[in-house]
């Protein structure tokens, strides 16, 4: 089966499709990142976030989880593709949180296309899973 960013495939939309340099990447196969298809209803916390993402199930399909700042940023760039998206501030994690500070985390804004690496935790932002397949 051939899928293409922002086809809907198992319970989202195709946001990305590994390359061999990408951790993940198997020969002979196709893996990536899929983003939910809309955003989850309000606006929340980073800690309620990431559990919502972590509780978070379409389509029967479990395994979802908050983007990190890199794989934001690629969704970000393919907004186009997969739609739905509000003009608004959207959580995501540190690549590496063991170097986080403990009382912020960063967003992304659509709006403006910009990076906030350190947003207080308390604020309240946008939220789209994503998982692998």
């Amino acid at each position: 089966m051939i899928v293409n960013v922002g086809d809907e495939y198992q319970g989202g939309i195709v946001a990305y499709i590994f390359n061999s340099n990408d951790n993940g990447y198997v020969k002979d196969e196709i893996h990536g990142i899929i983003v939910a298809k809309n955003d989850i209803s309000g606006k929340y916390s980073y800690r309620e976030a990431i559990n919502i993402c972590k509780n978070y199930k379409d389509n029967e399909k479990y395994g979802w989880f908050l983007p990190t700042q890199k794989q934001l940023n690629m969704i970000y760039e393919k907004r186009g593709l997969i739609g739905n998206f509000n003009e608004s501030s959207y959580w995501c994690s540190y690549d590496d949180e063991e170097r986080a500070p403990k009382h912020q985390a960063p967003v992304i804004c659509f709006d403006k296309a910009q990076l906030i690496n350190k947003t207080d935790i308390d604020n309240r932002c946008c939220v789209r899973p994503v998982r692998r397949f």
